[in-house]
Order: structure tokens, then sequence, then C-alpha cells
């Protein structure tokens, strides 16, 4: 008969559920497979120094270290798990896996190789892409992390058919202005030619040479855009 306790039976009736290290003292180095009195292997290696289980391991908390003293463990609760960390009377939770697979962070990383959560990252791109890093107009810029810069605007012509067309930069690029492109801006098509050449640029201005050879297009918009650091 099946008991929890073994008070007042013999070891011919009870030997079968007795589990032993193949009837041998444990070892003091590594570990030895576990069996029961029928000769049947359980999951259980055990040692002196160690335990290894084979199957699935269930438990409700799993100390790493000495529970007495300062230490990190696992918890399961309502089927939600913790990574907690325990200092003197003080328990604080690291991580936190919910029931729907997903992860939270308690504290934010501080260093290259510590852990970030989305919020975070969202935080700092917020800062990165600021109302304070762009103007968004017709004429304009915005300024990247990596430290490049980007404008555009458009320059309404409406003087002669050649000569140079100077445009000022919303933003004066703090070390150098890498390149500049433009197009001329012909709304409707009309006869005669149009061409819009780089003359040169700076960190504060570019200059082009627009030139035509009819009346027609005295009156078309540059697009320009810029890129520096």
């Amino acid at each position: 008969m099946a008991t929890t306790s073994l008070t007042n039976t013999n070891i011919s009736d009870t030997y079968t559920g007795v589990l032993h290290a193949k009837g041998e003292p444990i070892p003091a180095s590594g570990v030895q497979d576990v069996y029961d009195g029928f000769g049947n292997k359980s999951s259980l290696k055990i040692g002196r120094a160690g335990v290894e289980v084979r199957g699935t391991f269930s438990v409700d908390k799993l100390v790493v270290g000495e529970e007495s003293q300062d230490h990190w463990y696992f918890e399961d609760e309502s089927s939600v798990f913790y990574l907690r960390q325990k200092t003197g009377s003080t328990v604080n939770t690291a991580l936190t896996f919910d029931t729907a697979r997903k992860v939270t962070l308690a504290v934010q990383g501080t260093a290259d190789k510590h852990l970030i959560d989305k919020k975070y990252v969202d935080d700092q791109l917020a800062d990165q892409f600021s109302a304070s890093t762009a103007q968004l107009a017709e004429k304009g810029y915005q300024k990247l992390p990596s430290g490049l810069i980007m404008q555009w605007g458009v320059s309404e012509r409406t003087t002669a058919r050649q000569e140079d067309e100077e445009i000022t930069f919303p933003l004066a690029f703090p070390t150098a202005c890498l390149n500049v492109v433009a197009i001329a801006d012909r709304l409707t098509f009309k006869s005669g030619n149009l061409s819009l050449y780089l003359k040169g640029f700076t960190t504060t201005t570019a200059t082009f040479v627009y030139d035509s050879d009819t009346a027609n297009y005295e009156s078309t918009a540059v697009r320009w855009q810029a890129y520096g650091y």
C-alpha cells in the first residue's frame, strides 16, 4: 500500500520506493544517477557538489545563491514570471515575463550593454526629431541624429533672362555644406530653352546661373536642396 510515512513498515515492503545512488555513497565530485528500488533510473543525478535534472523541472521559486543572504531569484505568480533581487529586506523586480510573452524592464540601462525598453527608445527618437531640430515650411531644414542637416527652399524669379541667382539657407551649416542641387520649376511648358547651373556654395549661401533665351521663363521658381553638417 502506498504511504507517505515508512514508520512501522518493513524494508522488504517499501524498498521499491527508496531512491539510491546504486547503493553507494553520493560521489564527492561529479554526479551519479539515482534509481528506485526496482532499478528504474529517475530524472535525477546527484552529487555532493550539485544536482542535475533531466526532463521538466517545475518550481514556483528558484533562488540563485543563499536565500538567507542577498540573492537573485525567479518567481512564478499566477503564470507571470519575475526575476527579482533581494537585498536585505528590500525586494526589487528586474524583469517581468507576462502571459502575452512580453518582457517588461523595471530599470532603464545606462551603459552600452544594458537593456532598454520601447518607451526609452521612443523618447530618445522624439528628442532627436523634436520640433527644435526642424523647420517644416516651404523653406526649411531637418537636423538628423548623425549630424547631417538637410535644407530646402524655393526662390521665385521675376527678373532678367540670364543672371546669378543667390539663395540663403534657412540655417547656416555649422561645419560644411557638402552638396547643393536645384531645378527650375516649369509649371507650364513654353517655347525656348531654360538652363540652371550651380556656380558655387558656402555654409550660408548657394549661387546658380539662371539662363533663358526667351522672356517666357523670366518668372520661374527655382527649387533647391542642400546637404551639410
